[in-house]
């Protein structure tokens, strides 16, 4: 929550800082699912009726929400244009 006032503070004064920090931001943000399906994965096993359809979504939600974002704040000239104070 913390990183997230954070980084909306940053875009509100178009800091040159926000890009890295959205990086960081979805990173850690991938990390955490993966830690917690990693979590869930082991207590199925334990209680295999907890298993749904839906276990791996938000995994795979953050992956591809990495996949299209960091490239973008690493490579986009408008980001680089944007946030440049």
């Amino acid at each position: 929550i913390v990183l997230s006032i954070y980084l909306l503070t940053l875009v509100f004064k178009k800091s040159a800082k926000a890009p890295l920090f959205f990086i960081i931001f979805y990173a850690l943000n991938l990390a955490m699912q993966a830690i917690d399906t990693g979590i869930y994965a082991i207590i199925a096993q334990t209680y295999p009726d907890l298993i749904d359809s839906d276990t791996y979504k938000d995994l795979i939600r953050a992956a591809i929400a990495c996949l299209i974002w960091i490239p973008y704040f690493r490579a986009s000239v408008r980001a680089k244009k944007t946030f440049i104070r």
